[in-house]
């Protein structure tokens, strides 16, 4: 909520609040090298059917750490088997943060999309499971088709995963992401970024 962020230090982390409405998903990496995520069990892909997931993604200012790729988004099948991912990828020299998709983890990452800290991105993965070696995913940012993966069996997807996994106790900072949406038709970025009348309730939450 508006009132933890404004617990938060900004010159660390950068101007943040909510993309819209007056919550967010926020975590804080220290270095712990567990999961941390959210699961939805109403995110389900019929076999050779498409969907697609939208979420807007904030990195920190603080994000930093050693070459690193993990998971912030995952569709799972059977026995929690990963169907379709989208990942981060950290490189320790520039500390560039590159974002990605792949099967179980990110296997091709967008080169026209260097993420920058401090700044929200439209992120959207759209699906289509196959059981048959000719599943795809394609990665939207901002509305801009970033990246496509083709040719992979991806079964019946049965859940969904936001949050981070599988991270390097070196990788520390922020991440936020907000405005999760699934559907089976295209979402597309929203048209902006806040409502023509903000309304500040008794309890401080803006909408």
């Amino acid at each position: 909520s508006y009132k933890q962020l404004a617990r938060e230090d900004v010159t660390k982390i950068g101007p943040i609040a909510p993309y819209r409405g007056a919550f967010l998903a926020e975590w804080n990496l220290t270095g712990d090298t567990a999961d941390h995520v959210l699961i939805e069990g109403d995110m389900d892909i019929a076999d050779t059917a498409t969907a697609y997931a939208r979420f807007y993604l904030f990195l920190g200012k603080d994000l930093r750490g050693v070459t690193d790729i993990f998971n912030i988004f995952e569709l799972q099948g059977t026995g929690n088997a990963v169907e379709a991912a989208v990942g981060l990828r950290i490189t320790t020299a520039s500390e560039n943060v590159e974002i990605g998709i792949g099967q179980t983890t990110p296997s091709v990452f967008s080169t026209t999309h260097i993420l920058q800290k401090g700044k929200w991105y439209c992120v959207e993965l759209a699906t289509n499971a196959e059981t048959n070696g000719t599943g795809t995913s394609d990665l939207y940012i901002d509305g801009t088709l970033a990246q496509s993966i083709t040719t992979i069996t991806n079964t019946a997807v049965l859940r969904g995963v936001l949050g981070i996994q599988n991270t390097l106790n070196t990788t520390l900072g922020h991440i936020f992401i907000d405005q999760l949406v699934f559907d089976d038709t295209r979402i597309y970025p929203l048209t902006d970024r806040f409502a023509t009348t903000v309304r500040l309730t008794k309890s401080s939450h803006v909408f």
